[in-house]
C-alpha cells in the first residue's frame, strides 16, 4: 500500500520495455517480460529510495533496471535448471529452445545495462554493471563445480583475480547515489 502507486508505474515500464527492441524479438521480450512476479527487487528499491530522502523518477528507474537484470538471470536459469515452467506458463527456453533463450537473457542484460548509462551519475552506471556482473560469475562456478571442469570443483575460488563483492553492498551503493 505504501509504495503502490510507484509499483504500478514500475510494471507499466517494465512491460513497456518490449517496444524498445526490434519487432523481430518484441514478441519473445514481451512474453518474459509479462509472466508478473512478486517484484520483489523493485520494491526493495523504492522503499530504499523513500528511506534516504524523497523518491525520485531515478528511482523508479532503477526498479525497472534492477527487476529487468532479475528477469535476465531467470531467462539464464531456466535453460541450466531445465526448467518446463515458471509462474505457471512454460519458460522461454521450454517454448523457444535454450538457443534463442540465451540471446533473449542476453538482450534483457544489455537493454538494462543500457538504460543505466541514462543516470546522471557514472558510478551508478557502473554499480549496476558489477551487480549484474557477480550471477554470471555464481553460475560458472556452480557449472564448474557441477560439471567437475579441470578440478575447478576442488577449489573454485584459487585464484579469483575479482575482488569480493556483496550484491547488496553494490545495491546500496547504488542507492545512496540516487538520493545525493
Amino acid at each position: 500500500q505504501l509504495v503502490q502507486r510507484q509499483m504500478d508505474e514500475v510494471d507499466a515500464r517494465i512491460v513497456a520495455q518490449a517496444a524498445a527492441f526490434d519487432p523481430a524479438i518484441e514478441g519473445y521480450v514481451a512474453y518474459a517480460l509479462g509472466s508478473g512476479g512478486k517484484r520483489l527487487r523493485p520494491m526493495v528499491a523504492i522503499l530504499s529510495g523513500g528511506a534516504t530522502g524523497s523518491l525520485t523518477a531515478q528511482h523508479i528507474d532503477l526498479a525497472v533496471i534492477v527487476e529487468l537484470i532479475h528477469l535476465a538471470t531467470l531467462v539464464h536459469d531456466d535453460i541450466m535448471d531445465e526448467a518446463e515452467r515458471r509462474r505457471s506458463q512454460p519458460t522461454v527456453n521450454a517454448r523457444w529452445g535454450n538457443s534463442l533463450s540465451v540471446l533473449l537473457g542476453d538482450c534483457l542484460f544489455a537493454h538494462a545495462l543500457s538504460l543505466s548509462t541514462n543516470f546522471e551519475n557514472a558510478d551508478i552506471s557502473r554499480a549496476i554493471a558489477r551487480t549484474a556482473d557477480d550471477p554470471g560469475a555464481g553460475t560458472l562456478d556452480y557449472g564448474a563445480y557441477t560439471a567437475n571442469l579441470a578440478g575447478a570443483a576442488a577449489d573454485h575460488t584459487a585464484g579469483n583475480p575479482r575482488p569480493e563483492r556483496s550484491i547488496c553492498s553494490s545495491r546500496s551503493m547504488i542507492i545512496s547515489g540516487l538520493s545525493k
